[in-house]
């Protein structure tokens, strides 16, 4: 992966994404249309979503991290970030605090992992075989 001539984008999309799932968060409900879905499978996604834009950003300036330390330091990430939404959702009328919430957050993190990975290895092996 390219590092960004723009590694403040990168970051600022983190932190933005970030923002957005603390202000749904902080929603005393979930809207009726996100229903249809189990509250896991919202987790889940949610946070894939999060592990792509952390993994993007480990590998970024300033830290700049190999694949599998930046895909570590997203998953980390997540699960602090995670633990602090459940903690701040305890304090919210309507909402609750659930470790099996976490759980399917630090899922949905991993899996955008090993996602990134498979791409990586089907793309390095389409490479060598090239040559």
């Amino acid at each position: 992966m390219r590092i960004s001539p723009r590694p403040g984008l990168i970051w600022g999309s983190l932190a933005f994404y970030c923002l957005l799932v603390f202000i749904a968060s902080a929603m005393s409900s979930v809207p009726s249309e996100l229903n249809r879905l189990p509250d896991y499978v919202l987790h889940a996604i949610e946070y894939f979503l999060m592990g792509l834009l952390a993994h993007i950003a480990f590998r970024q300036r300033p830290l700049s991290y190999g694949p599998i330390m930046a895909g570590l330091m997203a998953v980390i990430f997540c699960l602090a970030f995670a633990a602090t939404d459940e903690f701040h959702q305890y304090f919210v009328k309507g909402r609750d605090a659930s470790f099996r919430d976490i759980g399917a957050d630090v899922v949905g993190a991993a899996l955008a992992q090993a996602i990134i990975f498979t791409f990586r290895r089907i793309r390095s092996t389409r490479a060598r075989r090239k040559y």
